[in-house]
């Protein structure tokens, strides 16, 4: 937490989330790993400086780099900032980190990592999505058919209502 205040107090937040959102994409990364490790020793004040200073929404749009390793650190960064909204429940019990994330696209984001190719990131954003965002993984249960769903009503048919047909399969 010291260290992440010397950040902090010597105003280099702003322009590492000013990096994080208009530079090129491995300038971006890097300014992701380190909001990341910011959020994960940061304590709730600091990670709170963070969220006000508008560091989710990059990190956010920085979800679709193709380095998995790079999404994984901003998974793992979110989830950081999310614990601490969870301790900071308003008076409707709404984490307001989860709430800002959605608002900002991130839950679609993290549904859409669900089809991620790299079972880690999945995992991740399917953990995310139950933990904090009230999501539950479909049971075996929930994707079956009820027997009585298959059933076919038996519908009468009287003799007259069957067409007389020759499909020509009889033997000669």
């Amino acid at each position: 937490p010291s260290q992440i205040q010397a950040v902090i107090d010597g105003n280099i937040i702003p322009s590492l989330i000013n990096i994080l959102k208009n530079s090129e994409l491995e300038i971006r990364k890097e300014a992701a790993w380190a909001i990341s490790n910011a959020t994960s020793g940061g304590t709730p004040n600091q990670i709170d400086y963070l969220v006000k200073k508008g560091c989710i929404q990059p990190m956010i749009q920085l979800m679709d780099c193709l380095d998995f390793r790079v999404v994984r650190v901003i998974l793992e960064g979110l989830e950081n900032i999310l614990e601490i909204g969870n301790q900071k429940v308003d008076k409707d019990f709404v984490n307001e980190y989860a709430r800002h994330i959605e608002q900002v696209g991130g839950l679609e984001k993290l549904e859409e990592l669900q089809q991620h190719s790299n079972n880690q990131i999945y995992e991740y954003a399917v953990k995310l999505l139950e933990k904090f965002f009230g999501a539950e993984e479909e049971s075996e249960e929930s994707l079956e058919i009820s027997e009585s769903a298959l059933k076919i009503e038996k519908c009468p048919l009287k003799k007259e209502q069957i067409p007389d047909c020759f499909f020509g399969f009889s033997k000669k």
